[in-house]
């Protein structure tokens, strides 16, 4: 069964409605047929410079050289984030998406200047988890290094 509204099409939640219909009934108590469309939300898309745009040069290993470091958004582990194509983004994923294309299934790209905010492609590589979990408790970042 489908929502009753015109050209919406979602599964039935309640009284007819998929769950956004039902959800906006909810919040406003006005029937969702006088509401209106349903007007989705523009979803931002980073290109390459765009998102390079977003960073300063910092140097964090002398050896690696400046790293890249995204000015915006960070979630609680101190990565940067972003919204792109409706999804929330790490931002070195990214920005490796946005460089080389797809990450391959069962991959992480991996900092190797320790800095969770660097998006210079020199400073990324891909691997696999094990290989981090390695790269972290070999420079002392596990939380019980032994």
């Amino acid at each position: 069964m489908t929502c009753s509204i015109d050209g919406c099409g979602g599964p039935v939640k309640a009284r007819g409605w998929c769950n956004m219909h039902w959800k906006r009934w909810r919040k406003t108590g006005t029937a969702p047929k006088a509401l209106g469309p349903v007007k989705r939300p523009a979803f931002a898309r980073w290109s390459l410079d765009k998102l390079m745009a977003n960073t300063t040069p910092r140097l964090v290993q002398p050896d690696l050289g400046p790293c890249l470091e995204w000015n915006n958004a960070r979630n609680a582990h101190g990565y940067g984030v972003a919204s792109h194509g409706g999804k929330l983004w790490r931002c070195h994923r990214l920005a490796w998406r946005l460089m080389f294309g797809p990450i391959p299934q069962g991959r992480l790209v991996l900092h190797e200047c320790d800095n969770p905010v660097c998006l210079d492609p020199a400073h990324l590589s891909l691997g696999t988890h094990k290989k981090n979990t390695r790269d972290m408790m070999a420079r002392g970042r596990a939380r019980f290094n032994t």
